[in-house]
């Protein structure tokens, strides 16, 4: 007889995803990094942690507002989750507050790496900064008064703005709300001159609040502190109609009025300015948070680029060349002679992956290629190289992965791209559950028809992800693989949109 489980084995999904994160802060903490490799380890967790409000915390929101009191299979509800999880977030917070301001940055000021404030530099030092800021800063700021004439304005995603509590000199207007936008097209981290040995920086946004009486003449500065909203990210699309495409793009029109899922306030903000924040975002205690210190800790990867300090970070890494794979022989005669030949990155080179497209592109004897497209940065060489191959009279068929998440703005830039390149050839907008890349390239050979089947990771068609991603690709002419891939290919082409998606065809590793 089988025993019968409870919800006692089973891990909330959300609690554990915050467990896992909690293990990335843990790497911050390693004493055997690199300081600066702790640092990216800060970064990484608030990054991870700003995608988690977005998608996780506000699917809940929405089962609560729904109405919806259903357990999930470790027996929670949404409020039971939503109540654990702020516990938990409370505790992870104050412990990467900790490990920076307590333990990272004061050992890299001992390295001679310092993050200061304004006030505590030479007069000469705040004179080049407020150069800097009328110079570079000032033009691109655009204060937003809030008041009976002009309505709360609509506020960007996990930007930071400085919220100012304002009252005319003349006395002939009550006290007032407005809002500058600290802008991401300038640099966040801004170098300053300390007269002390190393590298000195202040932040943008304590630069633009220390000239806020430039901003608003006229006008006096009660208050002034920066905040940021996160906002609701998690849509659901109607795939059972005829353009995913369209679908996609008008939910991601609608993203930047989303309703706000977090409020995060500097500590600085007093009882007025922070409760009429709490009053126009309309959210409860348990989304609202006080930060002591800086805001958006992913912009550190900004700060750790700047730091001119190798040796504390760790030695990079060369990759090597694929011994099955070498650079002087053409890439199908190395699978051939190998039949079977692994691809690690990034310890062995990327370059093959795309030595196999590029020689298919232009290869006589190759009839057609086939490949899904689920995450594609923007000077990733694969699409070209199919867009080549499809000028040379290849039949190319192309499965794309719209909503691939946070990335489907850019799949939608290629989509359209490889529509107005090559709307002959196949594409196929899909939700894709088993997100791994592969590709098959269909030769002419002696036997007849033959299929080479390259499969691997989802990040072999970012030029970073080379870099920061492990994976492995299996090159190879496996004609089982191959017949799985080409059935894979038809099913998409010929199914109607809305159809669900087999998970795992066997092809893929």
């Amino acid at each position: 007889m089988y025993k019968e489980y409870g919800s006692e084995i089973f891990l909330s999904r959300e609690l554990s995803w915050l467990d896992f994160n909690r293990r990335v802060l843990e790497e911050a903490a390693c004493k055997e990094l690199p300081l600066l490799e702790r640092l990216k380890f800060i970064a990484i967790f608030s990054s991870n942690l700003d995608e988690f409000f977005m998608v996780r915390v506000a699917g809940l929101r929405h089962a609560l507002e729904f109405g919806d009191h259903s357990c999930d299979p470790a027996g929670l509800t949404a409020f039971d989750q939503l109540q654990e999880l702020r516990w938990k977030l409370e505790k992870l917070l104050a412990l990467q507050h900790r490990l920076l301001y307590n333990d990272i940055l004061p050992h890299l000021a001992r390295e001679n790496i310092r993050l200061t404030e304004i006030k505590k530099l030479p007069e000469k030092a705040r004179k080049q900064l407020k150069n800097y800021f009328r110079k570079s800063v000032l033009p691109v700021l655009t204060p937003l008064a809030v008041d009976p004439s002009h309505p709360f304005p609509v506020l960007n995603n996990c930007v930071i703005e400085l919220a100012v509590q304002l009252k005319s000199k003349t006395g002939k207007k009550n006290e007032f709300f407005a809002f500058v936008e600290v802008p991401e097209v300038l640099d966040r981290f801004i170098a300053a001159d300390d007269k002390l040995p190393g590298q000195a920086f202040v932040l943008l946004e304590d630069l633009i609040e220390s000239e806020l009486p430039e901003l608003f003449a006229g006008c006096k500065i009660i208050d002034s502190a920066a905040f940021r909203i996160t906002r609701d990210m998690d849509f659901a699309i109607e795939e059972d109609g005829d353009d995913l495409l369209r679908s996609v793009e008008l939910n991601l029109q609608e993203r930047r009025s989303r309703e706000p899922i977090r409020l995060e306030v500097s500590k600085k903000a007093r009882g007025s300015l922070r409760n009429w924040l709490a009053r126009e975002f309309e959210l409860s205690d348990d989304l609202r948070y006080t930060v002591d210190g800086m805001l958006n800790l992913k912009a550190l990867f900004e700060f750790i680029g700047k730091c001119r300090r190798s040796d504390l970070l760790e030695k990079p890494w060369s990759p090597v060349n694929h011994p099955e794979l070498p650079e002087n022989e053409n890439i199908f005669e190395s699978i051939t002679r190998h039949k079977e030949i692994m691809l690690a990155v990034p310890f062995q080179k990327f370059d093959p992956v795309i030595r196999l497209l590029a020689a298919a592109a232009e290869d006589p004897a190759v009839l057609a290629i086939k490949q899904t497209l689920y995450r594609v940065s923007g000077d990733s060489p694969v699409v070209a190289m199919l867009a080549r191959a499809a000028a040379n009279g290849k039949q190319v068929t192309v499965v794309v992965e719209l909503k691939a998440r946070f990335d489907e703005g850019n799949n939608i830039i290629w989509a359209r791209h490889l529509e107005e390149a090559w709307g002959a050839c196949g594409l196929r907008y899909i939700r894709l559950e088993d997100p791994r890349q592969s590709s098959a390239d269909s030769a002419q050979g002696a036997g007849g028809n033959q299929a080479l089947c390259a499969s691997g990771d989802r990040q072999l068609q970012r030029q970073n992800g080379a870099a920061l991603y492990r994976f492995e690709s299996v090159f190879g002419r496996r004609l089982p693989g191959g017949r799985y891939f080409h059935t894979f290919q038809h099913h998409y082409r010929q199914r109607p949109a809305g159809d669900q998606l087999v998970k795992d065809r066997g092809f893929a590793l």
